[in-house]
């Protein structure tokens, strides 16, 4: 390969490809070198363009007197505050209803601060009626009772019912009665 081949392939590779001819699926790509290129170009602008806004900054501030300045410091610190404080209320008011929806049973008391309007919340009456409209709208959200359902065509005793009675007395010694009392023994303790 001669020195002028390798200067063309160089010099292909940072051309992007041509488009595809009639036919062909149409597949034009830009080179890796190109995207690197323009990549690093676009990097280098945007340092200029942060390099030149802090200098418009610090030449705008320089021709402000000491009262500007000062008055454009408080007015950005009076912005921050503002934020700072909403974000609280914001906060407090999540928490708010957070707490009610503990109380209702909701399973998950996230969801009730993602669908109640916080705006409206001032308090933990204010909370309680938000979680309780929501409640009535959404149902699902709450944690379904304890007592689960109940097993159809069960043999075997359930809490709260009539007990089953135990083995007969002359069966103490018999196998097939053993491991029947013994499971009944468990059950009645509760395991």
């Amino acid at each position: 390969m001669s020195d002028q081949d390798i200067t063309q392939d160089t010099a292909a590779a940072d051309t992007p490809l041509a488009p595809a001819t009639s036919g062909q699926v149409d597949d034009a790509r830009i080179p890796l070198s190109r995207f690197q290129k323009v990549t690093d170009e676009n990097r280098t602008l945007r340092e200029q363009v942060e390099q030149l806004n802090s200098w418009k900054q610090e030449q705008e501030q320089a021709a402000m007197s000491d009262l500007d300045r000062e008055r454009v410091a408080r007015e950005a610190a009076e912005q921050q505050l503002a934020s700072a404080q909403e974000r609280v209320v914001m906060m407090e008011r999540g928490s708010l209803i957070r707490t009610a929806a503990a109380a209702a049973g909701l399973v998950d008391p996230e969801d009730a601060i993602a669908l109640c309007d916080l705006n409206g919340v001032t308090s933990i009456d204010d909370a309680l009626a938000a979680v309780t409209a929501l409640v009535e709208r959404k149902p699902h959200l709450v944690r379904a009772s304890d007592a689960g359902p109940r097993p159809m065509g069960t043999p075997l005793s359930q809490p709260g019912s009539t007990p089953v009675p135990a083995a007969p007395a002359d069966t103490e010694g018999d196998a097939r009665y053993a491991v029947g009392s013994d499971l009944l023994r468990m059950i009645q303790r509760g395991r």
